[in-house]
């Protein structure tokens, strides 16, 4: 038995998510056994979210999709991702323009400008 405070919180948390993921294997399980044409996104679903949550390994979700895919003899739908409405949010800018303006107002001003004032104070110190 553990004696320190930690280890005796550290085992209460260990038994309570040894019991989720015993209850989450064995719905996974049930789930697998009685998949059918209509079942089936759902059914995928759950596989989905045991590999992305370590309760599954990544390549026994993959398996298990891919038998189950060939024993109904159906693939399920695929939704269709739409397109962001602002795509400067997806896609990473290669130059932040707004960050590098100085007053005159041209790219790269603003810094030109912070570099020449930090060599003229290095060269005041000597």
């Amino acid at each position: 038995m553990p004696i320190s405070k930690s280890a005796k919180k550290s085992l209460r948390v260990s038994r309570t998510k040894y019991a989720h993921n015993v209850s989450l294997r064995k719905t996974l399980k049930e789930k697998i056994k009685k998949v059918s044409e209509k079942t089936i996104n759902v059914t995928f679903s759950l596989i989905d979210k045991a590999a992305k949550n370590n309760l599954i390994h990544p390549n026994k979700a993959a398996r298990l999709k891919s038998r189950l895919a060939k024993k109904i003899g159906k693939t399920p739908k695929v939704t269709e991702t739409k397109e962001h409405k602002n795509p400067s949010k997806i896609l990473p800018r290669e130059y932040p323009l707004e960050n590098t303006r100085g007053k005159s107002g041209q790219v790269g001003a603003g810094k030109e400008t912070k570099k020449s004032t930090k060599v003229a104070k290095n060269t005041s110190k000597k």
